[in-house]
């Protein structure tokens, strides 16, 4: 990482390197003045200190060169293992992705963050907007700053593959994010991109058709456009609704058959002993992303003229 004196901040397999103006100026060895575990993170504090978060021994805090204290589980840690540090609004606190948890660092205190939903996760991400974006290995947790940090149960929105979000993220992944605040992840399938103002499906309309309505469960020819034709001696309709649908979004889909059903039903849509007399009926087919209606496809069929005369039955059994 780059710090605030211009010079480059580097862990690597064997120590903690600083390079200024194209050379190495300082090295600090693995087992001579740090630790064996090996760092994972680097947070520069608004004072200069480097804070050197590790892979089983907590964080070590540097200045100057030399190591000046050492944060550890006895310090409030709730693991050794540090994956990220993330400085807070004003800089000097700081969010910290321990192994099994998150951590907060306050005036040299760290105190576990209890009411977070997850606890295998990876990174933080702080939007300007108070927004927070947690990625671990069940997706990418969205909560209010102020929420978490209060002692109730925040609200939080959780972006996994029904949002979008194919591939796995991975601990040892280091995302970048630009000036579109865009957030570029890596996974095992390759890279996504996560806008933190526009995170939530906006899509408002899908494009909807009956493939299939099965007559007694016989497959029907449908020609989209023109009325189904139903004859009269048939007791069982069956309609199956799909979603034209290319986005990578999971909605929800209910129906309801206008003229005949007072509520939408969701899952499989069938029709049974329904009256001869009943020549029209069109079917609309609405879709229900998040639950609130937003899209309606219609179909219409009628019933070819009786024969002979039957005594109408019940519209459902």
């Amino acid at each position: 990482m780059q710090l605030s004196n211009g010079a480059m901040a580097i862990g690597g397999d064997k120590g903690l390197y600083f390079i200024e103006g194209g050379k190495v100026t300082k090295k600090m060895l693995y087992g001579e003045e740090l630790g064996a575990a090996k760092i994972l993170c680097l947070y520069e504090t608004p004072d200069g200190s480097l804070l050197a978060g590790t892979d089983g021994n907590g964080i070590d805090i540097i200045k100057d060169g030399s190591v000046i204290g050492h944060y550890a589980r006895e310090e409030g840690l709730s693991s050794g293992v540090i994956l990220r540090m993330v400085g807070d609004v004003d800089k000097n606190d700081v969010f910290i992705a321990a192994g099994n948890g998150l951590c907060y660092l306050r005036n040299g205190r760290i105190v576990p963050i209890k009411n977070f939903p997850y606890s295998n996760n990876y990174d933080l991400v702080l939007d300007d907007d108070g927004d927070l974006f947690v990625p671990g290995s069940a997706g990418i947790y969205v909560l209010n700053r102020d929420q978490l940090m209060s002692e109730g149960n925040p609200h939080y929105l959780l972006l996994n593959s029904r949002s979008g979000l194919r591939g796995s993220l991975t601990s040892n992944a280091w995302n970048a994010i630009d000036e579109d605040k865009n957030i570029y992840l890596s996974t095992d399938r390759g890279v996504f991109v996560v806008n933190m103002d526009e995170y939530q499906p906006k899509k408002k309309f899908y494009r909807m058709l009956v493939s299939e309505v099965l007559l007694d469960n016989n497959s029907a020819h449908i020609n989209q456009g023109f009325d189904l034709v139903i004859d009269q001696d048939v007791t069982s309709v069956e309609i199956v609704p799909e979603v034209v649908n290319y986005t990578l979004e999971n909605p929800y889909i209910s129906y309801c058959l206008e003229g005949l059903d007072n509520t939408r039903t969701s899952f499989r849509i069938s029709y049974t002993r329904i009256f001869p007399r009943v020549t029209i009926f069109s079917g609309s087919l609405c879709l229900i992303p998040n639950r609130a209606a937003r899209s309606k496809n219609v179909f219409t069929a009628s019933r070819r003229r009786p024969r002979s005369t039957k005594t109408p039955g019940s519209l459902f059994t």
